[in-house]
């Protein structure tokens, strides 16, 4: 994401003391975007009666995009079909 980001600069023109002089914002925001959409999947999670840890995951998968939100929502349903086989 932080590559994503630092694309769209680029093609802009901009020099690298100006896009090293963005890498501090671009990581804060990102990281509130993760803590926002983190705690909005939980509190989701809790109103759809979602395990907390998947309604986090698939409310990351919202910054991530695709095909990183492909890759991690197979791996949440393999996770839970092994969990599935396990109980039985």
């Amino acid at each position: 994401m932080l590559a994503v980001c630092a694309l769209v600069p680029a093609s802009l023109n901009v020099s690298p003391q100006e896009l090293l002089s963005l890498l501090l914002p671009i990581v804060g925001m990102l990281l509130l975007g993760a803590v926002g959409l983190g705690l909005g999947g939980l509190l989701c999670g809790k109103i759809l009666r979602v395990d907390g840890w998947i309604s986090f995951a698939l409310g990351l998968c919202a910054m991530i995009g695709y095909p990183a939100t492909q890759i991690i929502s197979i791996e949440i349903a393999e996770g839970l079909d092994v969990e599935a086989d396990q109980k039985n």
